[in-house]
């Protein structure tokens, strides 16, 4: 068919490129692209327990918050009452 020494032409984007290496990469790109779809489908389905597990650590955080209000809130009442004098500390 093709004489010694004749090249094959090709028509592409980069020519010469292997035709390998554009299946590899078409090949690439579908495995990413099921890849994400079937990520996005399996959070789909498993919303609910990832809606439970969200509010868990948003009431976690929430805890938190307050927990560290109250103990800032106490820390200033003390320095407060340092600062006027009128503080006795509690002998034990």
């Amino acid at each position: 068919m093709f004489e010694d020494g004749q090249e094959i032409k090709r028509s592409g984007y980069l020519k010469g490129t292997p035709m390998k290496l554009w299946r590899n990469v078409f090949v690439f790109g579908v495995l990413m692209i099921s890849g994400n779809l079937g990520y996005g489908i399996y959070l789909w389905i498993d919303r609910d327990r990832l809606r439970k597990k969200f509010q868990e650590y948003e009431e976690v955080q929430r805890e938190k918050r307050e927990r560290e209000a109250m103990l800032l809130h106490r820390r200033r009442i003390l320095m407060a009452a340092r600062e006027s004098n009128d503080y006795i500390p509690k002998k034990e």
